[in-house]
């Protein structure tokens, strides 16, 4: 008796790079869902911006669905985001506490070298010119105000989604399936199966669980989910490349609906969907809502602390002590350290060659990653400098090591 045949992709579509034509068609004849970050998003980006993301939602018509969790996000957080949706009093505060940080800095280093009040008080004043220049700059490039307030009844993008999503959102689950899909959150987060195992909410997981109850009643050829997020358990990376949907999640939907999966960023959604909708969009627009989608996925691919430790802790239980003190007095010291340095805090003779010193760094940063402890996309923490050109040690030296900036707000943050 003879097996059914099958070709090179059955039971691996998750592989297949998806197509121009495979975007078009799932925006034309599948199912486009939006997350929580992407509707929020429309009050981040310029006015402009929002208007073009809202007309291409319009041309989405009932091909637009949903989620109730999404939905409830949204509510949730509409009003904080409402808070300083830019984030502009944010990078004013967090600048203010760097003047005031370089100030200090500046009356250390005069101290240490006797430098006269005269001096230093115009050192002084002339970091404060800077900065507030600086701040000027970033206040007069802000698009100012929102043009969306926190009385809904005043809000231009609450109006334009509610004729949009009218009969284009999903029910709740009923309170037995909701208690059923939180307990099934949790043992995906213990199991490590996505997606939502990143998360300690079960947030994600309702989503997906919507998603498959609506694509399965719909029939859909495709689902197409457009969000911000960046995290491994949606995705499925490859050298840190984000090279589409994680193949669980593929292989789920496509078991329980016969749908096939795609995922986009909000940008790409954009792009891809100004071509396919006919919706005329500005390069700006395309620009404003990349940054913003690239500020929403920054604190995806972060350094956490605890992981900053697990380093640490792990290389001088190896017996790396020079590599975990290299970290963290260059963390310290604005990110960078010296060869000198480096030979000095590992007692080395000075005709020991530095190749591979950040071999354990790397191995053990890459263990963080596999078991979930760093997102798979968190830059690495130490990586060589070179500068051959003006080194006196020759072509392939190392003049030092730098630790990537995410350490070094880490230890400031705990100095």
């Amino acid at each position: 008796m003879s097996s059914r045949g099958r070709g090179l992709y059955d039971g691996f579509e998750a592989y297949r790079t998806p197509t121009a034509d495979h975007y078009r068609e799932a925006m034309t004849k599948g199912v486009v869902v939006l997350d929580t970050n992407v509707l929020l998003s429309l009050y981040r980006v310029r006015s402009e911006t929002s208007r073009s993301l809202l007309e291409t939602l319009e041309k989405l018509g009932d091909r637009l669905w949903i989620p109730h969790q999404v939905l409830v996000e949204f509510w949730k957080n509409r009003e904080s985001v409402l808070n300083d949706p830019q984030k502009t009093q944010g990078t004013i505060k967090e600048l203010t506490s760097l003047n005031e940080e370089t100030r200090q800095v500046i009356r250390t280093w005069a101290n240490q070298i006797s430098l006269g009040p005269a001096d230093k008080e115009r050192l002084i004043r002339e970091a404060d010119e800077n900065w507030g220049n600086t701040l000027t700059a970033v206040r007069q490039l802000a698009d100012g105000d929102p043009t969306s307030t926190k009385d809904t009844g005043d809000d231009a993008v609450l109006e334009r989604l509610e004729n949009i999503l009218q009969n284009r959102v999903g029910p709740p689950l009923p309170d037995d399936e909701h208690n059923a899909a939180v307990k099934e959150a949790a043992r995906r987060r213990e199991a490590k199966v996505p997606p939502g195992f990143r998360d300690t909410r079960p947030g994600d997981y309702l989503i997906w669980k919507q998603v498959l109850i609506e694509s399965k009643l719909r029939s859909a050829s495709s689902v197409l989910l457009v969000t911000a997020d960046v995290k491994e358990d949606w995705w499925r990376y490859e050298d840190r490349s984000r090279r589409g949907p994680r193949t669980e999640l593929a292989e789920e939907l496509r078991s329980n609906s016969g749908s096939s999966l795609y995922m986009l960023r909000t940008d790409d959604f954009l792009k891809r969907a100004s071509v396919a909708l006919s919706v005329a969009v500005s390069e700006n627009s395309f620009s404003d809502v990349g940054q913003v989608a690239e500020s929403a996925s920054d604190g995806e691919a972060s350094w956490t602390q605890q992981a900053a430790d697990l380093l640490l802790e792990r290389l001088r239980s190896e017996g790396w002590k020079a590599q975990a003190d290299t970290i963290a007095v260059a963390a310290e010291n604005g990110g960078f350290i010296n060869r000198q340095t480096v030979y000095a805090l590992g007692e080395f003779h000075e005709n020991r060659l530095l190749r591979g010193f950040t071999r354990p760094v790397n191995r053990i940063t890459e263990y963080l990653r596999t078991e979930g402890m760093l997102s798979a996309i968190a830059p690495d923490a130490l990586t060589a400098v070179y500068d051959d050109a003006n080194s006196s040690l020759g072509a392939g030296y190392a003049t030092g090591f730098r630790v990537t900036p995410q350490l070094v707000a880490l230890f400031a943050k705990s100095a």
